[in-house]
């Protein structure tokens, strides 16, 4: 039986170099007048397998819970791949939770990692400071 992790990365390995998988509209006008930025799945699997190898550098140990707080973007997804190559839980909250119900999850999970997006940062700075929580790392994504 092959795990989630060696599954995922044989499969985002397996497209050709360069394969578009994950699409954001183009927010700058480029020369080329794209209207999305295209990563490919090898650029996602790198991103992916970089993150968690940043976790396990920051001293986030296997099977601890890594709160995603972000809207759906791939950087997003690339924290939900990297949670699964480094063997971490993956616990993805909504933004728009209220202070108390994030702190609840906090605590709940004994989560050790939160990945948030600039825009909910200071909803989880709030979350942060109304209890006292097993939070070691906050890593900002945008």
């Amino acid at each position: 039986m092959t795990s989630v992790a060696p599954a995922l990365s044989n499969c985002l390995r397996a497209q050709p170099l360069g394969t578009p998988l994950l699409g954001t509209p183009n927010t700058t006008s480029s020369a080329d007048h794209q209207p999305f930025h295209w990563m490919s799945y090898d650029e996602v699997a790198d991103a992916s397998a970089a993150l968690s190898a940043g976790l396990k550098q920051m001293n986030i140990p296997r099977r601890a819970s890594v709160v995603i707080a972000s809207k759906n973007c791939p950087e997003w997804l690339i924290t939900d791949f990297a949670c699964a190559f480094g063997d971490f839980m993956s616990v993805g909250v909504h933004t728009s939770w209220p202070v108390a119900k994030l702190s609840a999850v906090l605590l709940d999970t004994n989560a050790l990692a939160i990945v948030v997006s600039s825009a909910a940062l200071p909803h989880i700075q709030q979350a942060l400071t109304a209890h006292q929580t097993k939070v070691k790392l906050v890593a900002v994504i945008d």
